[in-house]
């Protein structure tokens, strides 16, 4: 059981194939690329329907998956990890190549943006510069805030040993 939202395709995998060894495999009805229809959802996808608020930020930060063609074939590359290949099972509809059931689905939300469901999960498009600059300004402010927390050991340090006064720490 895993109660997260994190990625955990390589367990999975493992479990699927043990499960399934005496099941003949269902081979399912795939179709060529529709490049022109899938060409406006390549692009960068921001996880937007965490489980829960206490962790949303941390499954937000970690759920930036890029969906891009190479070799006109079509790749799916978490934010973390290596890139694996989706076939196209239906329009708009794919599995991740090796999978017996398509959990993959492009469409447009209410709004018309660009949304990526997978298996119950909720992705929205962005610009890739979106996705990069808000890690970028997360990981700056957790470096300022490591760096203050190491001063203010330092400092009591300095005042256990008599080095500073508290005068002298507390501005």
């Amino acid at each position: 059981a895993s109660n997260s939202n994190n990625n955990n395709y390589r367990i999975e995998e493992l479990i699927v194939s043990y499960l399934e060894q005496n099941i003949p495999a269902k081979d399912l009805p795939f179709q060529s690329l529709d490049k022109k229809a899938i060409e406006p959802f390549l692009g960068q996808y921001q996880f937007e329907s965490p489980r829960n608020e206490i962790s949303a930020l941390s499954d937000k930060f970690q759920n930036a998956p890029r969906i891009y063609l190479k070799n006109d074939m079509l790749y799916f590359r978490p934010l973390f990890g290596e890139p694996s290949e989706l076939v196209q099972t239906a329009p708009m509809t794919f599995a991740w190549r090796g999978m017996n059931m398509p959990l993959i689905y492009f469409t447009k939300n209410d709004q018309g943006k660009n949304v990526l469901l997978i298996g119950g999960t909720y992705y929205e498009q962005t610009s890739n510069f979106w996705a990069m600059l808000k890690r970028v300004v997360l990981i700056i402010a957790l470096i300022f805030s490591l760096s203050s927390l190491i001063l203010g050991i330092v400092s009591l340090f300095g005042i256990i040993i008599g080095k500073l006064t508290w005068r002298e720490t507390i501005p």
